[in-house]
């Protein structure tokens, strides 16, 4: 399997965007750290190569002669100037990069102690809120609890008085029905005569 790298040299080539290269390499299961250093340094590989070749030296036309000439060894000193420059210019380049991805970075989210310090006073009231909403509805419990205990014994109270209204109609219907009969047997009594 090639690596994060290779592949995003490879997408990079092909002209897609960061983004585009990021998401592919994360459908190919790479980590976001893995992603972010194969796409940096896939930018500095490319800032490289982009760096124009020393024009060649032009061609000195050939002559022949009959006398051997010493051909100049390169420097030692000259190659290491050259080596260096080169380091100094991708360190430079990939100075550049960073800082451009750090204030693209910064654009995008913000100063981000101050985006930190606002998620954080988000997340206080939220989970302030939440204890205030859990407070009213255990008031609100404790009222409904209240009101069911109260019908409850209004319901029990309203039981014992219609077993005592029942009693009491008990015994007042015995004598009245009995006074009733009384009353029309001696009536019956009265026509009779």
């Amino acid at each position: 399997m090639p690596s994060p790298l290779e592949l995003a040299v490879e997408l990079q080539n092909k002209g897609l965007g960061e983004e585009r290269i990021a998401s592919e390499l994360a459908t190919q299961g790479f980590s976001k750290e893995q992603i972010s250093q194969a796409i940096t340094q896939a930018n500095v590989k490319t800032q490289v190569e982009e760096i124009p070749e020393p024009p060649p030296a032009p061609e000195a036309p050939i002559t022949i002669q009959e006398t051997p000439q010493q051909i100049p060894e390169p420097q030692v000193g000259q190659f290491q100037t050259y080596t260096s420059t080169t380091s100094q210019q991708i360190e430079q380049i990939a100075e550049e990069i960073i800082q451009e991805k750090w204030e693209r970075f910064v654009e995008t989210f913000g100063d981000l102690p101050i985006w930190k310090e606002k998620i954080e006073t988000d997340v206080l009231s939220i989970k302030q809120e939440i204890v205030r909403t859990q407070d009213r509805l255990n008031g609100i419990e404790r009222a409904l609890a209240s009101k069911v205990q109260e019908y409850s014994e209004s319901i029990t109270d309203l039981t014992a008085e219609m077993k005592a209204l029942s009693k009491l109609l008990n015994q007042i219907l015995q004598p009245l029905t009995s006074n009733i009969k009384e009353l029309q047997r001696l009536t019956e009594k009265f026509k009779k005569e």
